[in-house]
């Protein structure tokens, strides 16, 4: 953020790697965008989690390993992708789990419907870490924190 300016850096990656070859200009001009401490990768998986990997493994995120990484994407892939090669350096990944919640049924008197955010159906959050020495020395994945969009986001929590 330089004088009140956002920037924002969004590449389409099923756009890039239609392209034979991908543009390495591409790839090396966003390293000196998210390099800095302040600015983070983010990346969407929800539909499909093949782009995004081959992104990290041909973008060479490992040898920046405190690029800050932000992974979106289903709760099943997690381990996945923050377990891929192409994440073997990284310090600083962090994986956000979406899972839809499961809408309860009212009971037969609308005046005892549970109505707490939890049973309104919309999403659940887990996030997740990607820990470099936590399982025995290897790489492993930590539950970080978990809430619904209902719910208060996280506040007073450091992510990094």
């Amino acid at each position: 953020r330089v004088s009140g300016v956002v920037g924002v850096v969004v590449v389409g990656l099923e756009w890039i790697f239609s392209l034979d070859p991908p543009p390495d200009h591409l790839l090396q001009g966003l390293w000196t965008n998210v390099r800095a401490p302040c600015r983070a990768l983010v990346i969407d998986l929800t539909s499909d989690i093949s782009p995004g990997l081959r992104f990290l493994e041909e973008s060479k995120v490992w040898l920046w390993p405190e690029t800050r990484i932000l992974l979106v994407g289903p709760k099943a892939n997690k381990e996945t992708v923050l377990l891929h090669h192409s994440l073997r350096n990284t310090l600083h990944g962090l994986y956000f789990s979406l899972d839809p919640l499961t809408k309860q049924r009212p009971l037969a008197r609308p005046e005892k419907t549970d109505v707490s955010p939890s049973n309104r159906g919309g999403v659940s959050i887990g996030v997740y870490r990607r820990c470099v020495y936590c399982d025995e020395g290897e790489a492993g994945v930590q539950f970080l924190y978990s809430w619904t969009l209902h719910s208060n986001t996280l506040k007073n929590h450091l992510l990094f």
